[in-house]
């Protein structure tokens, strides 16, 4: 990259401290790097809804790598064609088509090995996502357990040295609405920014999309509790998290990210993005969550215990 590219990266990594970047935001270009290999590398591993966004913004602002989603179908599809590596598979968009790649297309099974650790296409990208956006020696990765289920991935074979954190929500009653907003209206960014094509919010109170909604979740839910059981790890808990001052913050993150011991590294609130969309969005989950079926939220409950 040039000189003038990476001063201006800088410059918008300055500006961009204790902001609420949005997701599509958080991918631009103007965050791309050329960065060594970086020292440390790690993973959180969430569920939809949980939170996840905020603690990729609170790792971003202290210098910690630019952790997102680069394993999420969406933007693996545009960061790969930017990037040079393009994953032909990844590149459809229609359910059809990502079936037919799912069923057995050589370019699939270059991106991913039988035994679930990273084909050659899919290591390539994901060099060029390091170099691209480590910073400060740190590179994070956010990923949901239905994306390494898609891209047929076992976490502790395809990241078997990667710093771990498994992060979770205590109120599933909340999470289920937002997952049930999500899904509805496509907007799973800030505000009502949408990444995703919609069922249509007046499929919220459809009780049928409810039920799958919640299994989806507490599918995602069993997999991190177990993934925590195999490796003998404590999940981080969402509503703690935000609860903690800064220091508070670092000390608990420098449990489960060592390397992070005797660093002056700064966490700081991130200002919200408020006003009235973000006002309305608020009461409709509250409403949304006070009338969604005791039994799914009961459900949701049990997919968290050991």
């Amino acid at each position: 990259m040039t000189t003038d590219a990476l001063r201006l990266r800088e410059e918008f990594l300055s500006r961009s401290r204790g902001e609420e970047l949005a997701e599509l935001e958080m991918i631009s270009p103007a965050f791309d790097g050329d960065e060594a290999k970086p020292q440390h590398r790690y993973l959180i591993l969430s569920p939809p809804r949980s939170g996840s966004y905020w603690l990729c913004r609170q790792l971003w602002t202290a210098g910690l790598g630019l952790p997102c989603e680069y394993l999420n179908r969406l933007h693996l599809r545009r960061l790969s064609k930017r990037w040079g590596t393009p994953l032909e598979a990844f590149q459809t968009k229609t359910r059809v088509q990502r079936l037919a790649a799912r069923l057995g297309l050589e370019r699939q099974r270059r991106a991913t090995t039988p035994s679930g650790a990273m084909g050659a296409d899919l290591q390539a990208y994901l060099v060029q996502a390091e170099r691209r956006r480590s910073r400060g020696g740190w590179f994070g990765l956010k990923v949901q357990p239905l994306h390494l289920k898609e891209l047929k991935l076992q976490p502790a074979v395809a990241f078997p040295d990667w710093m771990p954190l498994p992060l979770l929500r205590r109120n599933q009653r909340r999470q289920l609405a937002s997952y049930l907003f999500s899904r509805t209206s496509g907007a799973y960014d800030t505000g009502l920014i949408t990444t995703n094509e919609g069922e249509g919010l007046e499929h919220l109170n459809n009780s049928t999309l409810q039920e799958e909604t919640a299994a989806l979740l507490a599918e995602q839910n069993r997999l991190i509790v177990e993934f925590c059981r195999q490796r003998d790890l404590t999940p981080l808990w969402m509503e703690d998290l935000m609860a903690q001052s800064s220091l508070e913050l670092q000390q608990t993150l420098t449990r489960v990210l060592p390397p992070l011991t005797g660093l002056e590294t700064c966490f700081q609130p991130i200002a919200q993005r408020g006003g009235p969309l973000h006002e309305a969005k608020q009461q409709l989950l509250g409403d949304l969550a006070s009338r969604l079926p005791d039994h799914l939220v009961s459900r949701l409950n049990d997919s968290l215990q050991p």
